[in-house]
């Protein structure tokens, strides 16, 4: 097992990554860090990210700001919404977060999700970057990609 850290040593990844050693197990599938919003200093709904595929989704916010980031996420594949996440440093279920963090959602049911800038106060800039994995059930591959 293996512990990637995706915000230059600042916090590690809430998701471990496993490589499937035979068949039959799970192999977690991983996205590209995406960012959602990159030093932005004002309100602004920033970009999505499609999450179809996606089992769990890490949300991470950093940056030196006095701001309210929310999480969003259309149901119906319309209109967006305030989602719930988990804030990772207290365990707490929110809709909306105000510090630098790692966020955990799980997806299910949304096709995107984005984390608009709801109000700005201060600060230099905040950035909100998301990862999505999904576990696949490897049917017939050896651990190392080859056929069984």
């Amino acid at each position: 097992m293996r512990r990637r850290d995706f915000l230059s040593g600042a916090v590690a990844l809430p998701f471990t990554l496993v490589a499937a050693q035979a068949v039959g197990q799970t192999r977690p599938v991983v996205s590209p860090l995406t960012t959602l919003q990159s030093g932005t200093t004002a309100v602004g709904v920033g970009s999505s990210m499609g999450v179809k595929a996606f089992s769990a989704l890490g949300i991470f916010i950093s940056g030196t700001f006095s701001a309210q980031i929310e999480f969003h996420g259309p149901i119906d594949g319309t209109t967006w919404r305030a989602v719930r996440v988990v804030d990772e440093s207290n365990g707490a279920m929110t809709s909306v977060a105000s510090t630098t963090g790692v966020f955990r959602m799980n997806p299910a049911g949304l096709s995107e999700v984005r984390c608009p800038v709801a109000s700005w106060y201060s600060g230099s800039g905040a950035v909100v970057r998301a990862i999505g994995t999904a576990g696949v059930f490897v049917r017939g591959m050896k651990g190392d990609g080859h056929a069984a």
